[in-house]
């Protein structure tokens, strides 16, 4: 390092710096390390086997660091100083490639002051949960993270919906990246955007494309579907009550909770498990059918072959195009419902 600040100390207006790769020691005098600063913006130190105790060293020499690049370094834990003003500009923080595999070594992040987007691709996070919070203190004090606005945890090894749902506690959290989740393996990028959008109340961008709104009350009610129809086997009951105040009177969407009477239960399914769509062999031939969600791909195939008078010989092939979509998704199974595909009214 002190080569790296005899660098700086002679180009002194540099905003971005990549170290990558290099394997650097800090100096033993820690008076020297102590009294160097430099107004840069940028560091990249992707795989230089840096550890987190020597990042907290280096925070005084770069006041104004704005972006912070540590990947791919081997790191599994963080001992973050509790002063107040640590990394006080630090925005953006990327910690992909490493070893972590608590959240609640992402917690000890949460209080850097101005963090707002952070990147913990290709770690090991198998659960995302929140300490308990104290009576004293509300859910977003105890949290922390209060201008976390983006979040990317593609390829860690997520397994429930549980851990998706946890990330509602994060009030400015906008925009969010997850691909490559052992959650999401079995689904499609079509049914797993509903599924993720349904559960998450904020999120206005996921994976780079923007939500619209007709996606998200799409998406919200086909996730209030399955939890009236106990499809769901976990859900967070704020979430629900929020949901249940913005959909209880659309398309006869069930109005009361999970836990409501049987008979009250049975009623809300047979009136949420239909659904209107559109049979269209070409462009000029359709025919507007409301049908089962628990039908099958198969038994509509039967159904065209009735309807369009297709000869029984004839291979059908479905695809499924919602009101938002401009592309297409092809049936994968013939055993597979409606509901697995989340159609909704209109498609």
């Amino acid at each position: 390092w002190t080569s790296v600040f005899e660098i700086l100390e002679e180009i002194k207006k540099l905003e971005t710096m990549c170290l990558s790769g290099n394997r650097l020691a800090l100096p033993f005098d820690t008076f020297a390390l102590s009294c160097f600063q430099h107004p840069l913006s940028v560091l990249v130190l992707n795989r230089c086997l840096i550890s987190w105790d020597q990042i907290e060293k280096l925070e005084k020499c770069f006041p104004n660091l704005t972006e912070l690049h540590l990947c791919n370094n081997g790191l599994c834990s963080f001992d973050v100083k509790t002063e107040p003003g640590m990394w006080p500009n630090l925005s953006m923080l990327n910690l992909s490639g490493n070893q972590i595999n608590e959240w609640s070594q992402i917690c000890k992040l949460a209080n850097m002051p101005r963090l707002s987007r952070l990147i913990l691709n290709e770690n090991q996070l198998s659960h995302i949960s929140w300490p308990s919070t104290s009576t004293s203190s509300t859910s977003e004090e105890a949290i922390g993270f209060k201008h976390l606005k983006s979040l990317s945890i593609s390829h860690n090894p997520i397994k429930s919906w549980e851990s998706i749902s946890a990330l509602n506690r994060l009030n400015l959290l906008s925009e969010i990246r997850m691909v490559g989740l052992p959650l999401l393996s079995h689904l499609t990028v079509s049914i797993s955007r509903i599924y993720i959008i349904g559960r998450l109340e904020n999120i206005t961008i996921l994976n780079g494309s923007p939500v619209s709104s007709l996606e998200r009350v799409d998406a919200e009610r086909y996730y209030l579907r399955r939890l009236m129809m106990k499809k769901e086997e976990a859900y967070d009951e704020k979430r629900l009550a929020h949901l249940l105040s913005l959909h209880k009177q659309d398309d006869g969407r069930p109005s009361s909770s999970p836990s409501s009477s049987t008979n009250d239960n049975n009623n809300s399914e047979d009136k949420a498990d239909y659904v209107t769509v559109i049979l269209r062999p070409s462009a000029s031939d359709e025919i507007v059918r409301r049908l089962a969600s628990s039908m099958s791909v198969r038994e509509i195939q039967l159904l065209c072959h009735r309807l369009f008078h297709i000869n029984e010989s004839t291979t059908i092939k479905l695809s499924l195009k919602r009101p938002n979509e401009q592309i297409p998704t092809p049936f994968s199974g013939v055993k597979d419902s409606l509901d697995d595909y989340a159609v909704c009214n209109n498609s």
